[in-house]
């Protein structure tokens, strides 16, 4: 799920939904990934400037809450930071090249000590993959 191109090979959602990233964050056998984007306020809207994928290794307490292994954390820390909240977005408006603006209402904005970021910047959830390992 992600408002990025993909291949013509992946089936995609344009938005991220809940319920389904908890269900395959649950499911035995599923490997999921989030693909975080840094946003900074750009005049009328946000552009992005980078972002990072963390692996989702199962669901947190709260109906928004996902425990994740973020790749950028030191390995003496992960047990402490893991866990991430989901919160949707609603008024933000991400800027493309042309600065063209794009309503990202119904994506999510991510915080918790699991993805750590900077004071300046917005961190949403720009994409979602999911997919299941077989033998």
């Amino acid at each position: 799920a992600t408002w990025r191109p993909v291949g013509d090979h992946a089936k995609i959602a344009a938005k991220p939904d809940l319920d389904w990233m908890r269900k395959v964050a649950s499911a035995p056998d599923t490997v999921v990934m989030f693909g975080v984007g840094w946003y900074r306020r750009d005049g009328e809207g946000y552009s992005r400037h980078n972002g990072h994928w963390v692996d989702v290794v199962g669901v947190g307490e709260g109906d928004t809450q996902f425990l994740v292994h973020n790749p950028a954390i030191k390995a003496a820390d992960q047990a402490r930071k893991r866990t991430i909240s989901l919160g949707k977005l609603d008024g933000f408006a991400r800027l493309d090249s042309q600065r063209k603006p794009h309503d990202m209402s119904g994506y999510y904005a991510v915080k918790g000590p699991g993805l750590p970021f900077g004071a300046k910047t917005t961190a949403v959830l720009d994409a979602v993959m999911a997919f299941t390992v077989s033998m």
